[in-house]
């Protein structure tokens, strides 16, 4: 018990720290060989990204991981939980791509961008399939960490060998897509070990599963809705040149704070 505490605990902090380390490497990257107007196009269509990936989540990875802690001694009923969980994401994504359809067609922007917005929305869709809650509810992180490396080593390198300028934009959810297919490999291979499948289930359990996880979602929502809005609303009134800029100004910023905070930090006596 204590051997999988400690496993799971550096598991943890190694994909904090992932999380950390992938995107100060692609990040940079793409500011120097993307122009002014690709580098906002793919920030603000991250930004909209943010708010479907959120939706649907719809707190899956808390509501589905306490659902596979109790199901967890009994085989069948995990199998049945998994199930009304994935069922219940295929709505979602059905859902919100009748919404991203809606919205590329009411924005200029996207719609003039619209392969590039449902290439990254593909990417989105495809995390239904990674099940990050069943390893959290197995209390298996390093799997967890082990795809997320896996996914992200792949997709920083194919970015910085095959992305050179604007006319290479299209390849980078394309990327994005390659490294989640390998991904949902690994996983998939995980759960054959766990003797987990997918089986047939009525459409009012996955139904129900949404109405269960509702309160999750809001949650969710209700601490990460503004994570990406300022680059959202810009976007939708102003450039692609404007978004690119207010984000580079954001990301300084709260460089600034943060060293600021550090620094101060260290001249607190002890």
């Amino acid at each position: 018990m204590k051997n999988k505490v400690v496993i799971n605990t550096i598991a943890l902090y190694g994909m904090n720290f992932a999380k950390i380390l992938f995107p100060l490497a692609t990040l940079p990257y793409l500011t120097r060989v993307l122009s002014l107007d690709g580098y906002g196009l793919v920030v603000y269509v991250k930004a909209i990204m943010q708010y479907f990936q959120l939706f649907i989540d719809f707190g899956f990875i808390l509501s589905g991981t306490r659902d596979i802690v109790i199901a967890k001694k009994n085989r069948a009923n995990i199998n049945y939980v998994v199930s009304r969980v994935f069922f219940a994401n295929l709505i979602l994504v059905t859902i919100a791509a009748v919404a991203l359809a809606i919205i590329v067609e009411t924005s200029e922007m996207l719609r003039t961008n619209a392969l590039f917005v449902v290439l990254s929305f593909v990417n989105i869709a495809l995390t239904i399939l990674l099940f990050d809650y069943i390893f959290r509810g197995f209390e298996k992180m390093h799997v967890l960490t082990s795809r997320f490396v896996l996914m992200k080593v792949i997709s920083t390198l194919l970015t910085f060998i095959f992305i050179k300028s604007d006319a290479d934009i299209l390849l980078i959810p394309i990327i994005d897509i390659l490294g989640s297919l390998v991904a949902i490999f690994f996983v998939i291979l995980q759960l054959k070990k766990l003797q987990i499948k997918i089986i047939a289930v009525p459409i009012k359990k996955a139904i129900q599963s949404l109405k269960d996880s509702a309160v999750f979602f809001v949650s969710n929502m209700a601490t990460a809705a503004f994570t990406a809005l300022d680059t959202v609303v810009i976007g939708a009134v102003l450039s692609t040149k404007d978004v690119a800029t207010g984000v580079c100004v954001r990301k300084s910023a709260e460089a600034y704070r943060l060293f600021t905070h550090q620094l101060s930090m260290a001249f607190i006596p002890t």
